[in-house]
């Protein structure tokens, strides 16, 4: 390992990160409002020390403009960029890397393949769209000699029916031995995702910003979802994800993102149990019986923290639940106006909530802390 490579501590793993708000056919495709983010977000977990840990050079960030220019990225340009691997393993007669994370964010179609999602680009025409199908591409890459693991996250809607495309990638061939897979959909078959306006996923202090309720939940789970032996991997993530999900869509809108992987197959491992305790500044709790935020060795207890949180309906009641297993915490807010309180917690994890469909994780860190629900 060359020592600029010995910087990161994962230097072999790659990511292809797509966002499309923009549309061409504003009158038919409406823009959104978060697709961006959640790609600029999951490219910040996986440059973050304490996140993917990648080399800034192996993660690709594809979205569109923000106001005006081309309806980019083009589907040549992200298929290009999946290209580049294939040419470097011809060239090299063996593996990339280590992982490949492909994410994309936008509006989303369902082909008839029901465990698959298209990404809709922001060039299409109106019929027949112009996408690129996230899983079929994902096998295309995981099914040739270039990746130990492929992991595949798709926050896009599946409630309109759509075209799959077989890419321009090659055929499927023969994976690397003990290769492994990981994907996360949004929604469900014949189901919409979400977007809101949620707290930033790694720092509370900050504005909230529109995100998928999927991204928001996934990148939560990325940093915080411990198993029972202290480390993030697959499961613990799936698992985590759905509930956070869950929690934060209407009542008319509950249902669990789908996820894919062979629970048979040793487990994909995003930080082992060390480097888990070492980014948050202790030791993981080795008897988490569900996902939850990381549980930091304790003595002495950690100071609360001061959380003053205002409702927009001052009549709503103020609860605060556990950010892993959504448990009721005994916490008593303090009035301190009208409909506003204020709250004493650890450092940790949490949600609050103030009403039917509108729960919302909270991250408490170090420092004073506002929050408006």
């Amino acid at each position: 390992m060359s020592e600029e490579a010995a910087k990161y501590r994962a230097p072999n793993d790659h990511a292809i990160i797509v966002g499309i708000n923009r549309y061409r056919l504003k009158n038919d495709i409406p823009e959104l409002l978060g697709a961006v983010n959640d790609a600029t977000l999951f490219h910040e977990w996986t440059i973050s020390s304490r996140g993917g840990g990648l080399n800034p050079e192996n993660s690709h960030l594809l979205v569109s403009p923000k106001e005006a220019g081309p309806f980019e990225p083009f589907r040549d340009d992200i298929e290009d960029e999946i290209f580049e691997f294939y040419n470097r393993s011809y060239e090299t007669g063996g593996r990339v890397g280590r992982r490949l994370y492909l994410f994309m964010a936008g509006h989303g179609v369902a082909p008839a393949d029901g465990d698959d999602c298209s990404l809709v680009l922001g060039n299409t025409p109106l019929n027949p769209y112009r996408v690129l199908t996230g899983r079929l591409t994902a096998e295309r890459v995981f099914r040739q000699p270039l990746f130990e693991e492929v992991v595949l996250f798709m926050a896009c809607c599946r409630d309109v029916s759509g075209a799959g495309s077989h890419t321009g990638l090659p055929p499927a061939g023969e994976s690397l031995p003990n290769a492994r897979y990981f994907h996360g959909l949004a929604a469900k078959w014949k189901k919409r995702a979400l977007e809101k306006q949620l707290p930033h996923p790694f720092d509370a202090r900050k504005d909230p910003l529109w995100q998928s309720v999927f991204t928001h939940s996934l990148l939560l789970g990325l940093n915080s979802a411990v198993d029972s032996a202290g480390r993030i991997t697959a499961l613990s993530v799936r698992d985590f994800v759905k509930k956070q999900v869950l929690n934060l869509v209407p009542q008319d809108q509950k249902f669990a993102p789908p996820f894919f992987l062979d629970e048979d197959a040793p487990a994909i491992v995003f930080r082992e149990a060390e480097a888990v305790a070492a980014a948050h500044g202790g030791a993981a709790s080795p008897h988490v019986e569900s996902p939850s935020a990381l549980a930091v060795n304790s003595t002495p207890a950690p100071a609360l923290i001061p959380v003053d949180v205002a409702l927009g309906d001052p009549a709503a009641v103020l609860s605060v639940l556990d950010g892993a297993d959504l448990s009721p915490r005994d916490v008593q807010p303090e009035p301190i106006g009208d409909g506003k309180y204020r709250i004493h917690l650890p450092p940790g994890l949490y949600a609050f909530n103030a009403g039917p469909g509108l729960s919302v994780p909270v991250r408490v860190l170090g420092e004073a802390l506002n929050v408006n629900l």
